[in-house]
């Protein structure tokens, strides 16, 4: 019943959105245009969360080095994957240099995010690419930011960052312009299908 429940949905808000399907077209292909960074702290302790925001400054400073000439989410990726192993022994360098013996884990995934506010954008819950660090346990408070375009790592603002990396005009209103009713509804839109698509794929894996 709950799977025969979540397709009549997926139908029924197919045909409700066609009117707004290029609109939304446009604006869902915001997941796969940009990279997270993701650190999860070992425990909600106030050492392992100055720890974790340690380890945030140094795997900052590093990937501003790695992305600087990355003009393509592409070549991003490319990047951030080829050096996973290196910004693993970072870490692991600053956790040790800090006097913990917790392990590390550093990996280039799909991670599901619920909505998050970032400077002056919002970015709609969904899955994203996202480099995952996790010290330890990883059961603490977490810590994220945006890696491509370089939001964290750019000397422009956000909105610069993303006009210069691609993003369209209606792309960076969804995520920017909260005070315009048009947006603010394909924004939900855009969130409840990315979420729908999320629930389906976990019930039929």
């Amino acid at each position: 019943m709950k799977k025969f429940l979540l397709l009549f949905s997926v139908g029924v808000l197919i045909i409700a959105s066609l009117a707004f399907f290029i609109p939304m077209s446009e604006a869902s292909e915001i997941y796969d245009e940009i990279i997270r960074l993701h650190i999860l702290a070992n425990s909600n302790g106030k050492e392992d969360q100055e720890l974790k925001l340690i380890l945030r400054d140094s795997l900052l400073e590093e990937m501003k080095v790695l992305l600087d000439n990355c003009e393509t989410l592409e070549k991003a990726c490319a990047v951030i994957d080829e050096n996973t192993d290196a910004l693993n022994s970072v870490a692991l360098d600053v956790i040790r240099e800090n006097g913990y013996e917790y392990n590390v884990t550093t990996s280039l995934s799909v991670e599901y995010y619920p909505t998050r506010e970032y400077e002056d954008i919002t970015l709609p819950s969904g899955e994203y690419r996202s480099l995952r660090v996790v010290i330890g346990e990883g059961k603490g408070q977490n810590w994220w930011c945006v890696l491509y375009p370089p939001i964290c790592t750019g000397t422009a603002s956000a909105t610069e960052e993303l006009a210069e990396t691609g993003f369209t005009t209606n792309q960076i209103k969804l995520i920017t312009d909260t005070d315009d009713e048009k947006y603010t509804v394909r924004f939900k839109c855009v969130e409840f299908f990315s979420d729908l698509k999320y629930k389906l794929k976990k019930l039929f894996s």
